[in-house]
């Protein structure tokens, strides 16, 4: 049921008109449409009535004023419904930390292509790594627009994406991965100067290429010394808080083999680890036993072992990478050192060889210096 206001202007008293549209499934909130400038009540009611007959109808929405994070709101709400916590927990982050400031109050149909293609440039320049995934993230919500037919064209299908490999061109951060010399000295220091612990954690994820929520999921009875393997079957995950889960995808589930030093360094950490829970009043003894423990005997947020990849690298003077850059780098000497391809996909639990050899067998410096030479010896003529 409409209702209709005289209001005062310069060119005089007109009539608005205002509408309850609906109630918001998503937010609960009460929705009105309101116009005015009409001379009459009159031709205000006239107006109204066709606004009313087009909301009696069961498909309408009010296409002209709905926000890009009134979609937003709709379709996350059904996203949630499709993926684990962990992974909706990630994606809810980067729409409100990245997208939603940007585009959330904007009207979705005047959305256009130029501030599309603006967006992902500026990302792009800043630079961020991620800038395809956050585009992504915003097409998606674009097609579910397209498909309640709220817009009729998706402004993002018409964008340029730039192309990542010249994104870092100029960035001496571009190498994610560490040599084998640089490798050695980031342990030497991280075995010197940080806690036993610390050390033991990143040898582990430098020498089995593991990721660093599966090493941190670890409990002792996935470790079999005799045998030098270690049983990949669950991951931790942030939704926000710390859990256990079903590892990344069906061929993480697997077995990681590891060399007599890690393992060696591991056995002395587990008699390390002993003495100071117990000391703390915590039973070391159960085979359940979490194997990178962190206060009060629960497992470490992966976000924090960041600091301490960051604090090695800068005391041992080593450019910076992520600790995922560890996972390049075994990949990349594990290559360089002969490892098949097929046995380096059953080591880093891909499912598909292509993944590994487009993400992780990085051509460092000194495997280029042998190129010619390694041809000519096969040549040889």
């Amino acid at each position: 049921m409409a209702t209709f206001r005289k209001y005062k202007t310069k060119k005089g008293m007109l009539w608005r008109y205002q509408i309850l549209v609906g109630t918001d499934t998503v937010t609960g909130k009460r929705k009105y449409k309101t116009k005015g400038g009409f001379y009459t009540k009159k031709e205000a009611k006239l107006a109204a009535d066709e606004v009313e007959k087009k909301i009696n109808n069961p498909n309408f929405l009010d296409n002209e004023n709905i926000t890009f994070g009134e979609v937003y709101e709709r379709w996350v709400a059904n996203y949630k419904l499709t993926v684990k916590e962990s992974t909706f927990h990630v994606a809810e982050l980067r729409y409100k930390s990245k997208i939603l400031p940007i585009l959330g109050d904007k009207k979705i149909n005047q959305i256009t292509t130029i501030e599309c293609q603006d967006l992902i440039n500026y990302w792009y320049s800043i630079p961020l790594k991620y800038y395809k995934i956050l585009f992504n993230s915003v097409t998606r919500v674009f097609k579910y627009a397209k498909q309640l037919k709220i817009i009729t064209d998706d402004p993002t299908s018409s964008v340029i994406i730039p192309k990542a490999s010249r994104q870092f061109d100029n960035l001496e951060h571009s190498r994610n991965y560490y040599t084998r010399d640089e490798l050695r000295k980031f342990l030497e220091y991280a075995e010197k100067h940080e806690k036993y612990k610390v050390y033991v954690l990143f040898r582990l994820l430098a020498f089995s290429g593991m990721r660093k929520s599966e090493a941190l999921a670890l409990t002792w009875n996935d470790i079999d010394f005799d045998k030098s393997r270690i049983t990949i079957n669950k991951t931790l995950i942030l939704t926000p808080k710390v859990e256990v889960s079903t590892p990344k995808t069906k061929n993480s589930n697997r077995v990681v083999f590891i060399d007599k030093k890690t393992s060696s360094v591991l056995k002395e950490w587990r008699f390390e680890q002993k003495k100071e829970l117990l000391q703390k009043g915590f039973n070391a003894l159960s085979t359940n036993q979490i194997v990178f423990s962190g206060r009060n005997n629960l497992y470490i947020f992966p976000t924090t072992i960041s600091k301490m990849m960051n604090r090695i690298s800068e005391g041992s003077n080593l450019p910076h990478i992520t600790v995922h850059g560890l996972r390049h780098t075994y990949a990349t000497l594990a290559v360089q050192g002969g490892m098949s391809v097929k046995q380096l996909q059953a080591q880093l639990g891909h499912s598909d060889v292509q993944t590994t050899l487009n993400i992780y067998t990085s051509i460092t410096d000194e495997q280029r210096k042998d190129t010619a030479n390694q041809y000519t010896s096969f040549v040889n003529f």
